[in-house]
């Protein structure tokens, strides 16, 4: 996925972010579209985003691969690998998997624009 600030992403995973914060984890909501505000490349290659997240009562967020400490800036960094560009069949798959048919509606629509 080749992405650059100002692209629109969707939350894929958002599973529980403490595992690497020291801190309060913010709340990144699943199949929300955010807007990349800022980038961060780790010396390990990893990418992470600022969506928007503040980095509450943090000291910052380490990178899960490499335990570097990324610049805290009052941002939460997002690892890239939560986001995708565009959803696919196998999200709306999941979505109706699930049970949640008003977002698997949601994705339906945005897979037949």
């Amino acid at each position: 996925m080749c992405t650059k600030i100002g692209d629109t992403v969707i939350c894929v995973n958002n599973s529980d972010l403490r595992v690497n914060l020291k801190g309060n984890p913010p709340a990144l909501v699943l199949y929300e579209k955010y807007k990349i505000k800022g980038m961060n490349f780790c010396d390990c290659g990893r990418v992470s985003y600022d969506v928007g997240l503040p980095s509450i009562g943090s000291v910052g967020t380490v990178c899960v691969r490499c335990n570097h400490m990324l610049p805290n800036n009052d941002i939460h960094w997002c690892a890239s690998e939560r986001f995708v560009t565009e959803f696919t069949n196998e999200h709306l798959e999941a979505a109706v998997k699930e049970e949640q048919y008003e977002l698997a509606a949601v994705i339906r629509d945005e897979l037949n624009k």
